[in-house]
Formats: structure tokens, sequence, C-alpha cells
């Protein structure tokens, strides 16, 4: 089989990219050919990307949406003739991300007679929605594609309340229990207290760490040996990063709450493999921004790490509530605190639920990620043959 694939990100730093990355590392090996026409790489291609993946840059670039409508009437045009071309050569097309290459990639496929399979993410599968302009392409390129997957449930619940999809299904990320093997052998992180919790995200409100550090600042209060790391980017003097630096400093406890910002992939696994409790409490953003699933669930759990998360989340597919973390109501700061709290005080617990968790997070690895899609490319391409 040739395989056509598009994104906009084949980079190891953001989630589509990492998506893209696994689920070509457990094709290519079954494909005569894989070709990958991608947005400008300003993130750079990971290391990760099987040799034999063809990878040239023929797509907009990621902030395509917002571009006024001569721009991206001009930018179609220019590109599609390109990518029209690839779609020629494939037996099939998967676009690895969002709209509005994925409208590049349905098009493209529809024109040169070649089944088309879209991968969605989240946000930016339903933000496009919001757009009167766009509601009309996204809404077409969807229905008109062989098949559109989804990592989560709970992300494929939001598509769907915006857009009729039956031939929508999940396939859920995973993880690769390969990069985590040794991680709790890691020496601890130098920066790293003695005792902490540890949460992973941009501090924006989409992560909710207005419900995750109070929740913690409610929590320490049982458990002066325990601090709070945050890994993830911060822009000083942004107003949500002041105002939880405000919260904490109201609380008296600017010496247990650590901003570590961005940090190497060796520093997140020691971090990860010696946390006590990892925590995130993901909500719908103001402009309508989502976690889809929040595979750093997984990455805690492989690492023996109970977890914490809310509801009405893409944290619903990664936590098994009471078996390998706790899963509180949104918005309810007390419950997640409460959640923390159980889990700090008893080590035994922490321990049979980082174990579940291990199991679990195994049982979704991107080998079976993988295996589904491949089941689904056999599947589609018999479909297109028959037609």
């Amino acid at each position: 089989m040739k395989l056509l694939a598009l994104s906009h990100s084949l980079s190891d730093v953001d989630g589509v990219g990492r998506y893209g990355t696994e689920i070509l590392r457990r094709v290519a090996p079954h494909c005569s050919q894989v070709r990958v026409l991608l947005a400008r790489k300003h993130r750079g291609v990971s290391e990760r990307v099987p040799s034999s993946v063809e990878v040239e840059v023929a797509l907009p670039p990621d902030y395509y949406l917002y571009m006024g409508w001569p721009k991206f009437a001009l930018e179609y045009a220019l590109r599609m003739p390109r990518i029209r071309a690839a779609a020629r050569e494939a037996d099939l097309v998967h676009c690895l991300s969002d709209y509005p290459h994925a409208l590049l990639a349905v098009n493209a496929a529809r024109a040169a007679g070649k089944p088309v399979i879209v991968s969605g993410h989240g946000t930016y599968s339903v933000a496009p929605f919001r757009y009167p302009g766009h509601r009309r392409l996204i809404r077409s390129a969807y229905q008109r594609a062989d098949a559109v997957l989804m990592g989560s449930a709970f992300a494929l619940e939001r598509l769907r309340s915006v857009c009729d999809l039956p031939n929508s299904r999940v396939v859920h990320y995973g993880v690769d229990p390969e990069q985590f093997e040794g991680a709790r052998a890691l020496p601890r992180s130098p920066k790293a207290p003695r005792r902490y919790v540890l949460t992973i995200g941009e501090l924006k409100e989409r992560k909710g760490h207005h419900l995750s550090i109070p929740a913690f600042l409610a929590a320490a209060k049982h458990h002066p040996d325990v601090d709070l790391v945050i890994v993830g980017r911060t822009v000083d003097g942004d107003p949500y990063f002041e105002a939880r630096r405000a919260e904490i400093r109201a609380a008296g406890l600017e010496s247990r709450v650590h901003f570590f910002g961005l940090v190497s992939e060796a520093e997140k696994l020691a971090l990860l493999a010696h946390a006590d409790v990892f925590m995130l409490t993901p909500v719908t953003s103001a402009e309508g921004g989502f976690e889809a699933f929040g595979l750093v669930f997984l990455e805690a759990n492989i690492c023996h790490v109970p977890t914490v998360g809310v509801k009405d989340s893409g944290a619903q597919d990664a936590i098994r509530d009471g078996e390998t973390g706790f899963l509180a109501e949104k918005g309810d700061v007390a419950g997640i605190a409460r959640s923390l709290d159980t889990l700090l005080q008893d080590a035994e617990l922490r321990a049979r639920l980082g174990q579940a968790g291990a199991a679990f997070a195994r049982s979704l690895d991107w080998d079976h990620a993988g295996d589904e899609i491949l089941a689904l490319y056999s599947a589609v391409l018999k479909k297109s043959a028959s037609r």
C-alpha cells in the first residue's frame, strides 16, 4: 500500500506531532511507500519518524484557519495541485491533523478518486464550527471522509454535538512503554522536592490550573511535607499566570509551589517517576478549547503514579475512577482537594492505584492504536475497491 499522510506537525513537543510520529512508526513497515506532506517545520521533525518516510513541506502553515479569506483562498489554490498530484500516486490518504488541513486532504483525495481518513484531536476539530465562514467547509470535509477518528470518547462526543458523523469512531491515543522502561530507576531531579504532587501543562485556562492550584493549597494544610511542581510554559505578565501566583502568595505558600517551566524529556520522566501523585484538571475554556484526552495521565500511570483529574473532560478516558486514580466533578475544588488528601495520606493506596494504572496504560499502547488503524486502512481500501 502507498500511503499519503498530511499533518501540520511531526514534532516531539506537541500532541499532534507525537500522534503522527507514533502512528507512522506503526504503519510504515506495512506500506510500500509513505509520503508525508507537512506544514512549515518550525518545530522540527522527530528523530523517531521512520527513515523510510518521505517528508515534504507542502502545506499551508498551522495558522491557516485564521488567515483572511483572500489569503486562505490563495493558499488553497497554490497548494492544492501538489496535494492532488500526491494523492493520485497513493492508494489511501490519511490526514493526521484537524481542519483546515483536513479540507485539503479530503478534497485532494476525492478529486484523485482515493479513500481518505481524518484524525481529529479535540479543540481544533470543533473550534472551526464557531466560524460561520468555515462551518460549511469543515462539515463537508468530515462528512465526505471515509472515516473520522478521535482519540477519546469525550472528544468524539464534542465533535458529534456540532456535526452529524456516522462515519466516526474512537481510536484511543496510547503510550510507548519502551520510552518509560527504567524511568523509576532514574535519579531524582536535583530541583525536585522530597515529596511532591506533579502537574504538567502550559499555564492557560483549559489546563485548569485555576482548579488544581487552589485544590493543592487546600490539601497542603494537612501535608506540610508535600510540595507542588508545575511543568509547562509560563509567561510573566500573563493575567492567568499572575492570578495563579497571587493565589499562592495569598496562601503564604510561595516556597511550596514550584514553576519549572519547560523541561527536557529526561527530566520529565524523572519528575513523573518520583511524584507521589499526578494531577491535571482540564476544563473547556471561554474560547471553546478543551483537552481531548491527556496523554500525560497514561505517562504518569505507566510510571506507577496515581492520577487525579475531573469529569466532563478527556480525563474520563484516561482515568478509571477509584482504580487508577480519582475523578472529581469539574469545578469542585474541594472534591479535587479531597482526592489529593486521600492519596497523599495513604502510601499503600498510592501503590495499589499506581500498579493498576501501569497495567491500564500498557493496554492503551501505540501498538494497539496502530493495529486498529491498519485494520481500518484494510477495510476502507476494500470498500473503495468494491465501489
